[in-house]
């Protein structure tokens, strides 16, 4: 029987072989030494690439005022000739307005690894309930990330959710050597990606 927990559904059969403080409960975020995640790391058991020249945006939920200094992430293939100057990871506020970019990620992106990628100008202040990170890739082909395993459709990962914005997992219109200032045109997607917050 699934099992919720940190506003994440968790099947059984997962929790049993799961390291945790609980007999098989997953840590938090904060057990581990990260402020907050978009789920527990052990059910990133797939991966997929990121489209160039779109955001591919995942939803993070903040229990309470955070200072975020770091966005990190699991590229498990490297991405190939990336635009140098325009690929960068954000995070977003729950009105979808910017509050941090990285630096450019264009060599970052072409090695493989955890990646722990600084905000520039952080640590930063943000509040919930949720807090949005973007993923602009611009180039040829865009890194490989850990995520979920894909379900059939995204009402899975959405739920009834079906605005795009303020869904768990969208994509949105890109920028060029920016991110954009806004999430625009937002679509309802399937890549829940695994990212942290710290």
């Amino acid at each position: 029987m699934p099992v919720a927990i940190n506003d994440q559904v968790i099947p059984w059969e997962i929790l049993r072989g799961v390291e945790g403080d609980l007999h098989g409960v997953p840590d938090s975020a904060n057990d581990v030494g990260y402020l907050a995640w978009t789920y527990e790391p052990a059910l990133a058991s797939s991966t997929v690439v990121l489209a160039s020249s779109t955001l591919t945006v995942c939803r993070v939920k903040v229990p309470t005022t955070l200072n975020v200094t770091n966005v990190l992430y699991d590229v498990t293939t490297a991405g190939a000739t990336l635009t140098s100057g325009q690929n960068f990871v954000g995070i977003y506020n729950n009105s979808g307005q910017l509050v941090a970019s990285s630096a450019d990620q264009s060599t970052g992106w072409t090695s493989t690894g955890l990646k722990t990628t600084a905000l520039t100008g952080g640590p930063f202040a943000v509040t919930g309930p949720y807090v949005y990170v973007a993923f602009q890739v611009i180039g040829t082909t865009g890194p490989t990330l850990a995520k979920t395993a894909a379900p059939s459709s995204n009402i899975p990962v959405n739920g009834s959710l079906t605005t795009g914005f303020l869904t768990r997992c969208f994509t949105a219109t890109s920028g060029t050597t920016a991110l954009p200032s806004t999430l625009a045109s937002p679509s309802n997607g399937t890549a829940q990606l695994w990212v942290a917050l710290s």
